[in-house]
This record gives structure tokens, sequence and C-alpha cells, in this order.
């Protein structure tokens, strides 16, 4: 019961910053469209999805920190999987400053590309990080 109202909480949390996210997007896109100023909505195209990403890893890995008392890093992990996506994100940047035009293949009119890989880059991100306990003996 304790852990299904941690992970309750947890939700009613993201829950509220997603919400107040898809606001401040609202009004980024009315900014865009009566200033044409691009560069807001842009960053926060790439950048929510990360920080929401991390934040839906972020319960776990603190339930971990209190289990564990030595960390480590998944090099192969961050690699193979958050790195390619770190990729995507930048590559999409430089596609919305007509820098490398390959990605508008991919943009069809909506953020769904950076949306989803941002997430899983976040995710990924704190996913890397493992504990174990120091206790065993050699």
């Amino acid at each position: 019961m304790k852990r299904f109202l941690y992970m309750f909480c947890w939700m009613l949390v993201i829950g509220f910053l997603f919400y107040y996210a898809i606001q401040w997007r609202m009004s980024l896109v009315i900014l865009m469209k009566e200033e044409f100023l691009f560069l807001p909505l842009m960053i926060f195209t790439v950048v929510f999805p990360i920080i929401l990403g991390m934040l839906l890893r972020l319960p776990k890995l603190i339930l971990e920190w209190k289990q564990y008392n030595k960390w480590s890093y998944d090099w192969m992990k961050f690699f193979v999987v958050a790195l390619p996506n770190l990729f995507v994100l930048i590559l999409f940047v430089l596609s919305y400053f007509n820098l490398f035009t390959v990605m508008h293949v991919f943009i069809v009119g909506d953020y769904i590309l950076p949306t989803v890989v941002g997430l899983v880059f976040g995710y990924v991100l704190l996913d890397c990080i493992k504990g174990s306990n120091s206790d065993e003996k050699m």
C-alpha cells in the first residue's frame, strides 16, 4: 500500500507538470504565431520530453537509492540506446534551423519524433545508473 501511494503521488506530480507544460506550450505557439519567435517553442519541444522521461524514471531511482550503496553507470546502454536518441534530437534542432534538411522527411507537421526520442533519452539517461551492494566479499 505504501508503494502504491508513493507511485500514485509521483504520477499526480507528473500529471500536473504535464498539464501545465501543455498550457505553456500553447502560449509558446501563440507567441510563435504572433511574433515569429520559433526558438522558444523549439527549445521546449526538445527539452521538455527529456525532463518528462527523467521524471518517469526518477521514482524507481529514488527507491533504488535507498536500497543500494555502490553505484555505477551502464555506459554500454548509454552508447547503444541514449546516444543515438541524442543524435536524432541534435539532427532535429539542426533541421529546424535549416542546417540539416534530411530530418524534414520525418517531420510531418507535428512534433511526435522529438517527443518520443526525448522521452526515451531522458528515461534511459537515468536508467543507466545502476546500484549494487558492496557487502559482497571477493
